[in-house]
């Protein structure tokens, strides 16, 4: 049954090393792993969980050149989606600033200016990053 050992012992070092093989959870810029890790891949932990950066969005050149169009699109989404994330996480700090400010003087416009500005921020928070 066992034949090929050493083709059995090629495959198992590709499987310890492989990242594929594990279950793992994509953050915005972050793989990290729940239990098992890889060996040998330059994992660091991260609150409490072992993680890797993730490469796609720092792909090197070469691997940058072979991107067909879909590859391209999808590379320029990612960090578009990044961008619109923390753009919205600007505009709620904004935001607040103004809350305080319209709260402490009482101004109508200033809380009208909150609200909407807390609108865009959701907007681009959560809907450009879905």
């Amino acid at each position: 049954m066992n034949r090929n050992t050493e083709l059995n012992a090629r495959l198992k070092d590709s499987v310890v090393r492989n990242p594929l093989y594990f279950s793992r959870s994509y953050g915005l810029f972050l793989v990290c792993f729940s239990d098992a890790v890889p060996s040998d891949i330059g994992s660091f932990s991260k609150f409490g969980s072992p993680c890797i950066w993730n490469d796609d969005y720092h792909p090197s050149d070469v691997a940058y050149e072979k991107y067909d169009s879909l590859q391209t699109y999808r590379y320029y989404a990612m960090w578009g989606a990044a961008v619109l994330y923390l753009l919205g996480l600007v505009v709620f700090v904004i935001c607040s600033i103004f809350g305080m400010v319209g709260c402490w003087r009482r101004s109508t416009k200033i809380v009208l200016t909150t609200a909407l500005l807390m609108l865009f921020s959701g907007y681009f928070s959560l809907f450009f990053n879905a």
